[in-house]
């Protein structure tokens, strides 16, 4: 029973999450009317539009595209891969704005310039100091990356 409880109270809890205010339209779309009139051309036009920006976003994005993020932790991994066709994509990492330096990754040198050759995991950051709230910025100098997780070390 309490198990049974603790279910429901995650269900009530996901409901006013913000990760629900995407989905709110079809808990509310027309109840009086079938799922393929009133929920379905919503839910095609939701997922179309993220696949489109999605696809901009990786291929069409050209060079200047950058990312940039907060973190508290000694390293700072990201999987990244090359264009589509396999091109290599470079990039330069800046951290609170200047180059890494002596905090530089494997996978970059000093001045943060670094190159995606394969889909895999790249040691970005690696402080050799104090570990301190940083600003990580990676610009792509070529168009075409694919940027899919942080982690963290």
């Amino acid at each position: 029973m309490i198990l049974f409880l603790l279910a429901y109270l995650g269900g009530v809890l996901t409901i006013v999450s913000p990760c629900i205010l995407p989905v709110l339209p079809f808990v509310f779309a027309r109840a009086d009317k079938p799922f393929v009139k009133s929920g379905l051309p919503m839910l095609v036009g939701m997922a179309a539009t993220f696949a489109v920006v999605a696809t901009l976003a990786a291929v069409g994005g050209g060079c200047g595209g950058a990312i940039t993020y907060r973190f508290h932790a000694r390293d700072l991994h990201l999987v990244l891969g090359p264009s589509a066709d396999g091109k290599p994509v470079r990039f330069k990492v800046t951290v609170d704005g200047h180059t890494p330096g002596g905090d530089h990754g494997t996978d970059i040198d000093a001045d943060g310039n670094g190159t995606v050759t394969g889909q895999r995991l790249y040691q970005l950051v690696r402080q050799s100091g104090a570990v301190s709230d940083r600003l990580f910025e990676i610009k792509f100098l070529d168009s075409g990356a694919q940027a899919f997780a942080f982690t963290f070390g």
